[in-house]
Formats: C-alpha cells, sequence, structure tokens
C-alpha cells in the first residue's frame, strides 16, 4: 500500500517494485517506487516486518502486541486505508481515552500526519478527528471507548454508541485500556458495513499479564508457557467461533471445518437460501509482534534511544516492552506446563486396582430453574473423576437439579464400584451440604494445611503450606511433574466445559485450565490462588483440574503413629565408629 501525499488514488495492475535501503542509527536511508524517491513525512510505505504483514494479512480479527515502539499505531492507520475507492467504507479508530489525547496526544497528530491531502481528504479535528473523502463518501474517524460498562446503565450507553458506530474496519489502539472483554466483543459484533469490504478488526497493545488479552492468546495458542510469544506463530491463521460470553467460550481450530464441527454449528433453512454454510460463521484470527528494530525511521530518528530506552527501565518492565513477554511479574511461577498436561495422556498407567472418585462443585455457584416440580436450584457444573490409583480412567459430568444431587452422587458411585470412603469433594459452597448426606471427604480448601507424618512417625513441618488448598496443589503438581499421575481416556474426547457448557477437546479444556497451578510466595509460604481468585483472573472455572486436586487429600499421610521417633543427640552416636 503507497500513499503519496496530494495524489489522487491509482488502482495499480501491478505490485509497484519497491527499491529500499533500510535505516539504521547512523543512516537515514532511503525508499524507491517504480523508481521514484519517497520524501521524509510526507510520502509514507508501510515498514518491511509487522507494518507489512499486518497490511498484507485478510483476517477478521488481527493482535498486533509485543514490544514497545515497534510501530503499532502507524500500521493500524495504514491498515485502514485499504477500503479506500469503495463506496460508503467507513473504518473507526478507537482511543479508550480520545479527548484526553486531543490536549496534545500523538495520536491526532499521527493521524493527521497519515490522512490530511491524501486522495483529496478532508481532515477535520472537532470532538471526532475525521479523515473524509467525499467522492466516496467515506470517512475514517478517531472515536473514544470512555464508559464504564461493569455500570449497568453506562453499559446499556455503550452498546448503543457501537451500533452508531458500526464500520467495515476497526482499529483498536492501546487495547489493554478496555479491561472488560465484553466491551470488545459487543464492537466486534458491530463490524460491518455496505462497502463490501472486511469485516476487519485490528488491535494493539503492550503485553499486560493480567488483562483478557493475554488470556486470549494462551488460549488460541500464541504464547508459550514461558508467557512469551511463539515466533513460530507469528502470522499463522487460527479460526475460532465465540459460542458463549467469556473467552474461555471460544472454540478455536486450525480449519474453519473443524470449528464448525466441534463448535456444532448449523445454519438455519433461510440461511442455506442465501447461500450461508456454516463455515461462513467462523472467523479468522491472527497474531503479529516484533520488536523495537521493526520500526527502523524511528530508530534512525532517536540515533537508537528508541531501542536504549528500553533497556534502562526495570527488569520487570524491560521484559514487557523490550521483549514482549506476557508473564506474570514479581515471585508469581506457573509450575505446571503445556508439556507435562500432554504427557498426562501417555504417562504410565497406575497398576494399583483401588477406586476412587473426586468430585468438584464449579465454587458453589447455583441458579433458579423451572421444573415439573416447581423452582428448584440448579448447581452451575459438576464434575466427577473416577480413578485407578492415580489415574484417570473416567469423567462424569453432572447437570441436574441441587435435588438430584446426591442420587447421581451414590448411582454413580455404585455403578464404578467406589467404595463411599474413597469419595472426596469440595466443601464450601453447595458442597457443603453434601457432608450431611454422604460418608465421603468433604474439603474445605481454605481451611488449615493438615498435619503429614513420616514413616518413623515424625510430624512434617507445615509451615510451607498456606492452606489446605495450597498443599493438595502442591501434591497434585509434584505428581503431574514426576509422571506418577495419568489420564487413560481419549485426549481429544469432546466434553461440556466451562459455564456455557462449550464443547472442547479435553486436552484443551486441560490446556486452558493450567493456570491454577499459579503459585506465589505470601506470608512466606506457598500459595495457590483460590477459585474465586482464578475466576476472576481468567473469566472461568477450572472444574476439571479442581476435581484433579481434590483426589489428593488421599495421598496425604496424616495418621498419627503411637510412638514417634525420638531425636538422637551426638551421645547416641558414640559407640557407633568403627575403626577401619
Amino acid at each position: 500500500m503507497l500513499r503519496l501525499k496530494n495524489k489522487d488514488i491509482v488502482m495499480p495492475e501491478r505490485y509497484p517494485v519497491v527499491e529500499r535501503k533500510l535505516p539504521t542509527a547512523k543512516e537515514k536511508g532511503w525508499t524507491k517506487v517504480d523508481g521514484v524517491l519517497l520524501r521524509d513525512n510526507i510520502d509514507l510505505i508501510p515498514q518491511p516486518g509487522l507494518q507489512e504483514e499486518v497490511c498484507a494479512s485478510d483476517c477478521n480479527l488481527i493482535f498486533m502486541a509485543g514490544a514497545a515502539t515497534m510501530g503499532k499505531t502507524f500500521a493500524g492507520f495504514m491498515k485502514a486505508l485499504q477500503g479506500l475507492g469503495r463506496q460508503n467504507y467507513t473504518a473507526r479508530l478507537i482511543s479508550k481515552r480520545l479527548q484526553d489525547n486531543k490536549k496534545g496526544g500523538s495520536i491526532i497528530r499521527d493521524a493527521k500526519l497519515i490522512y490530511d491531502g491524501f486522495a483529496g481528504c478532508e481532515f477535520t479535528s472537532g470532538e471526532y478527528p475525521t479523515a473524509l473523502w467525499p467522492q466516496w463518501n467515506t470517512a475514517i474517524q478517531l472515536i473514544h471507548a470512555n464508559f464504564n460498562t461493569e455500570n449497568p446503565s453506562e453499559w446499556e450507553d455503550y452498546k448503543d454508541y457501537c451500533r452508531k458506530n458500526q464500520s467495515s474496519a476497526i482499529y483498536w489502539d492501546e487495547l489493554t485500556e478496555i479491561r472488560d472483554y465484553k466491551a470488545f466483543s459487543y464492537m466486534f459484533s458491530r463490524n460491518r458495513d455496505n462497502s463490501g469490504y472486511g469485516p476487519m478488526t485490528l488491535a494493539s497493545f503492550n503485553p499486560e499479564h493480567e488483562h483478557w488479552t493475554t488470556e486470549f492468546l494462551r488460549l488460541a495458542g500464541y504464547i508459550g508457557d514461558d508467557y512469551y510469544a511463539k515466533p513460530e506463530m507469528y502470522g499463522k491463521v487460527r479460526y475460532f467461533v465465540q459460542k458463549g460470553d467469556d473467552i474461555s467460550d471460544i472454540v478455536w481450530g486450525d480449519t474453519k471445518e473443524e470449528v464448525a464441527r466441534i463448535a456444532g454449528l448449523e445454519v438455519t433453512e433461510e440461511e442455506k437460501q442465501g447461500g450461508m454454510t456454516v463455515e461462513d460463521l467462523v472467523k479468522s484470527f491472527t497474531f503479529f509482534s516484533g520488536s523495537a528494530m521493526s520500526n527502523r525511521i524511528l530508530v534512525n530518528a532517536t540515533s537508537g534511544g528508541s531501542v536504549s530506552n528500553l533497556y534502562n527501565v526495570g527488569e520487570t518492565e524491560r521484559k514487557k516492552l523490550k521483549d514482549g513477554y506476557f508473564g506474570p511479574s514479581g515471585k508469581t511461577s506457573l509450575t505446571i506446563s503445556s508439556k507435562m498436561v500432554d504427557a498426562l495422556f501417555t504417562n504410565p498407567i497406575d497398576n494399583s486396582t483401588e477406586l476412587f472418585a473426586s468430585l468438584d462443585v464449579a465454587g458453589g455457584k447455583q441458579k433458579i430453574i423451572s421444573t415439573a416440580k416447581g423452582e428448584e436450584k440448579k448447581p452451575d457444573n459438576c464434575v466427577m473423576l473416577i480413578w485407578k490409583g492415580l489415574t484417570v480412567i473416567n469423567i462424569e459430568i453432572f447437570d441436574g437439579t441441587l435435588n438430584e444431587l446426591v442420587y447421581w452422587i451414590r448411582n454413580t458411585l455404585g455403578r464404578y464400584n467406589v467404595p463411599m470412603r474413597n469419595f472426596c469433594f469440595d466443601a464450601i459452597g453447595i458442597g457443603y451440604f453434601l457432608a450431611s448426606f454422604t460418608d465421603g471427604i468433604p474439603i474445605i480448601g481454605n481451611s488449615r494445611a493438615m498435619p503429614e507424618y513420616d514413616q518413623a512417625g515424625n510430624q512434617v513441618s507445615l509451615g510451607a503450606y498456606f492452606n489446605l488448598r495450597s498443599q493438595l496443589m502442591e501434591k497434585c503438581a509434584v505428581s503431574i511433574e514426576t509422571g506418577l499421575m495419568s489420564i487413560s481416556i481419549d485426549k481429544d474426547t469432546i466434553i461440556p466445559h466451562g459455564r456455557n457448557k462449550t464443547p472442547k477437546k479435553l486436552i484443551d479444556a486441560l490446556q486452558e485450565e493450567k493456570n491454577i497451578f499459579m503459585k506465589e510466595t505470601r506470608n512466606k509460604k506457598e500459595y495457590y490462588k483460590s477459585k474465586d481468585e482464578y475466576r476472576d483472573r481468567f473469566k472461568s472455572s477450572s472444574d476439571i483440574f479442581d476435581a484433579i486436586v481434590n483426589r489428593f487429600i488421599f495421598e496425604l499421610d496424616s495418621r498419627e503413629r503411637k510412638e514417634a521417633e525420638a531425636d538422637l543427640t551426638e551421645a547416641d552416636y558414640s559407640g557407633l565408629y568403627v575403626a577401619w
């Protein structure tokens, strides 16, 4: 894409010939298009790397994130020009706090630099700065998104605002300022017009671990266990459909057909008559990243200062702004990797014949439904795992009412011949009432860690664990890391997962949930996040792994010995020396 100032846009019959000498920190460099030398800050063309790749992509949704100063904003502004020449084309460039930026912010200055005067553009700097092309009835407009969408009335105002600003191309600048995923998702639903371009949504941001964009990229497969973006995934196209309201409800695949099959998509008869197929319901996505050196023009303009500045911040910020690190800061670490989760399906099967069952009752949430018996309470989700030793041999998911739960538990344990003494469940929330109806082992995760004893009868120190949940999590993590635990179920088994019962492969659900193994030091003790903390951070539940963790209550050696081994002194060893 070439933008020449004060010249009409011309649709070329062939791609122009581009010659370049890339700028360096010491030399300005130059660019020629079909032999014409481009003028500095007047004639613009995407720089090699990130900007060219973004402008060449035809995906419905594109994220670009990584190092600071790599040219993301200019890439977004130039991408919006692709619709020019189409009647009634519209693009919205969104900066959450546009009104603040208007007091001297660079985003408006950059927009004017790129658009003003291009192909007859009329640039206005009103409340919403707008680039107009009257000959095509086309507009590229800067708008804000400064709404508190957690407030019900502002959420309604925001939805109306989105409806009024629907467009064929949308560019989000600094998407991490949009804290609520539903705000982004709703604007994405308004990504359309009748120009025939797109729809296309592009977003730029710097890594922020606690933001939903990190989880989005992780579930899509673009971030590794080390929380660095995977270079081999840059520009790789994946496909998705949003089945529910949360990021965890997105169904991902490498083809449209795969997503349509897993998600169980169907088109109506009317849609079929209109030429629609299930594949047409699936969206495409890709991700680009880069380094500060991607923006060679800025490297030259600052004599390398744009790069060196990133070396002169604290380690945490340097990893994010220079290296594109999406991980947690401080002492937080993820103890379970993707490879360890994959290995659960290939680890040796436990030879034990002892049967166990562990139940998770989805954090205690419930809803009221109407039945033939009247209104009844229904747990949000219940996952029971059946075990032989430390091998998961089956998964059962309960979807009935609270009144039916006890019967379902007893019936399921009976079908698998699991003795009640080998059944455990979380006893917080809804699970609390189960203690009155079963003789299983109730688990209260926020209670004190349980005492443990070694084979000699000595009590093991419990100072390392913040609470019982952290103790069980650590036991489970060690078993996974050492290969003691395994799963004999087909990893591609489709299960309803999460609050919205989104169909997912078992392996994908576990990969999504592995973040419950985020460990930190709290009051000098090992601490794993609670269910509520996990749900608030990732906007989903860890139902399967919570059931797995509960199983390790049976691995705590909490049987007190009658006679503990006495501590020995140096005198006790006096007669044990042997002369050689």
